[in-house]
């Protein structure tokens, strides 16, 4: 059992990387769901599941809207995108500008999160005698 799993993680930090970068749908489909299955099983066992979850975003990028539309339907997105339209041509210019500041709070506290997650294994990691903890209880 140990074998396969020190297999998979050689495929998922050897191979996917690369199939992440090669111009071919499939590629990249495949990759990024990979990756998030890969991450999510690490979650599931429960060891620094907060940085796999945030590992596990960015693959978001790498579905295109065919696979994307498999989770959620065409109706909802045409729905999101009549109801955007819908209010930029109602005179609510005010609309983007409070995504763009949702937006860049998210962002903000995101990295907030992040460093405060953070601070335990940086104090370890520059400690003169580091050691691999799990910090989260």
């Amino acid at each position: 059992f140990h074998r396969m799993e020190v297999a998979l993680t050689f495929v998922e930090q050897l191979v996917l990387p690369f199939l992440m970068l090669v111009p071919l749908t499939w590629c990249r489909r495949f990759a990024g769901l990979a990756e998030m299955c890969f991450q999510l099983l690490i979650v599931a066992t429960g060891n620094y599941a907060w940085i796999n979850f945030i590992g596990a975003l960015p693959c978001i990028s790498m579905l295109d809207d065919a696979v994307l539309s498999a989770v959620v339907s065409r109706d909802t997105f045409s729905e999101s995108r009549k109801a955007a339209e819908a209010a930029i041509l109602a005179g609510r210019k005010w609309v983007p500008k409070a995504v763009r500041l949702l937006h860049g709070a998210v962002c903000v506290w995101l990295v907030l999160f992040m460093g405060f997650k953070s601070k335990d294994p940086l104090r370890e990691l520059f400690s003169p005698a580091p050691w691999i903890n799990n910090y989260d209880p």
